[in-house]
């Protein structure tokens, strides 16, 4: 398959085949010796269209036929037909309009509903109406008009209350990072935080809540960051009074206070405790 040529050397090789000119052939072949080949084939070429076109037999013209040209579109007749219906329908809706607006309908009107006269008992002062001694009956009771329960606002995880914290021994700061999971609360701890084994038990209180009662029990301090951010500090302030929680009830102790007064001082032995004599059940 010949390489594409450039432009200017594909037209240089046409018109040569076509001009037969030798100096050209000659001049051609001296400069592009790799196309002599190409310029060889357009050159037969040229010579086969020529004599294709000498020899072609001369082929007689169709004669014209001057037909008249068909009409498009509907026929007069069916425009007329269809004008004519046209009238006619507008002619009947205007007729049957006309006929209603001048011969209206007879409005039908409801009977009258005999009521009875109201009976007054008891102080005739007062205008009470018994509907009993009537004989319409006990007048329905009126309803009050329903209004839709007021939607209350969502709370963050970290204020919702929760039913129930309890932990029989953990470590302060697993406790802290318990609750603030269960609150999405995010918490920082200051270096030398406290950390001794506690026991806690929360009812109705929020994570928030929760944390801001353990600080003073534990000699830390939490300080809202923004947002769900808590930063605990080993500090408590003596002047911050401990305000009760908003709701619920709870209480914490710190289990390594409550063993080390458990232990016998110097000169002091451990009080026996007393066994059971029945063993093990």
């Amino acid at each position: 398959m010949t390489p594409r040529l450039p432009p200017d050397i594909d037209r240089m090789l046409w018109e040569i085949a076509e001009s037969q000119d030798t100096h050209a052939y000659d001049d051609f072949e001296r400069r592009f010796p790799q196309l002599v080949g190409e310029l060889g084939k357009r050159i037969q070429l040229v010579r086969e269209l020529r004599d294709a076109r000498g020899s072609g037999s001369a082929r007689p013209l169709p004669e014209f036929d001057r037909r008249a040209p068909a009409r498009l579109g509907p026929q007069p007749k069916a425009i007329l037909v269809l004008c004519a219906a046209t009238v006619a329908c507008i002619g009947f809706g205007a007729y049957v309009v006309t006929a209603r607006l001048a011969n209206p309908p007879p409005i039908t009107r409801p009977a009258p509903v005999p009521l009875g006269a109201p009976t007054y008992t008891g102080n005739p002062n007062s205008g009470g109406f018994n509907p009993e001694a009537s004989g319409q009956g006990a007048l329905p009771p009126v309803r009050p008009k329903e209004t839709p329960e007021q939607q209350r606002p969502q709370l963050a995880p970290y204020l919702t209350p929760q039913k129930l914290v309890e932990v029989d021994r953990t470590k302060l700061q697993l406790a802290i990072l318990m609750v603030a999971s269960s609150g999405k609360l995010e918490v920082e701890f200051a270096p030398n935080m406290p950390n001794p084994d506690i026991r806690m038990e929360y009812h109705n209180m929020s994570a928030l809540d929760i944390i801001k009662d353990l600080g003073p029990r534990f000699g830390f301090t939490a300080f809202r960051e923004g947002g769900n951010k808590i930063l605990l500090i080993p500090k408590v302030d003596p002047n911050a009074a401990q305000l009760p929680a908003a709701t619920g009830t709870g209480f914490a102790d710190n289990l390594e206070r409550n063993d080390s007064t458990d232990e016998p001082g110097p000169g002091k032995t451990r009080q026996a405790q007393p066994t059971n004599a029945s063993g093990p059940s």
